[in-house]
């Protein structure tokens, strides 16, 4: 087996970008918003990031080329994933631009690697404070929660009017 090499990138801002995604649903209407932004593939203006490609010295048979390479690659980018992380970049080599990963391969991967009855963990503030707090790992003191469902935000009941339950 080869090597698996993850890397975060923090890309600079392309010229033009928008927010659209395929959410992954954690079951907060509040982060909706938020979750498709991070979630979805980002929506750039292509013209506009193409310009500043080829203002940058690359030929569009070759950007073409290139991104045509990388969609049906291990990382399974789009387009807009191409300009959005800037990849048409002459400092970047191949085997680097290779590192990314795209959100349609990032989807299964997160599907295979973590425990989807933990989402409910994460997206609940009051059971992930009461797991931690049960935990004894340190969290901060919970100062509200709201929630137009959750009738368990009782202070009584999950010792937020003291600080934390014990």
């Amino acid at each position: 087996m080869g090597e698996v090499k993850i890397v975060a990138a923090v890309a600079m801002r392309p010229p033009v970008q928008g927010d659209e995604g395929q959410s992954m649903n954690t079951g907060s209407m509040a982060d909706a918003g938020l979750l498709d932004t991070l979630n979805g593939i980002p929506k750039v203006d292509i013209p506009a990031n193409l310009h500043a490609a080829i203002s940058a010295g690359r030929r569009m048979s070759s950007i073409l080329r290139e991104i045509v390479s990388l969609r049906r690659g291990a990382g399974k980018l789009t387009p807009n994933e191409y300009f959005y992380y800037r990849l048409w970049d002459p400092a970047l080599t191949a085997t680097e631009k290779r590192w990314f990963v795209g959100k349609l391969a990032q989807h299964p991967m997160h599907l295979a690697c973590n425990d989807p009855g933990w989402y409910a963990v994460a997206a609940n503030k009051l059971l992930f404070h009461a797991l931690m707090v049960g935990s004894r790992l340190p969290v901060p003191r919970l100062l509200a929660v709201t929630h137009e469902w959750n009738a368990a935000a009782d202070p009584v009941l999950t010792g937020l009017g003291t600080g934390g339950p014990g």
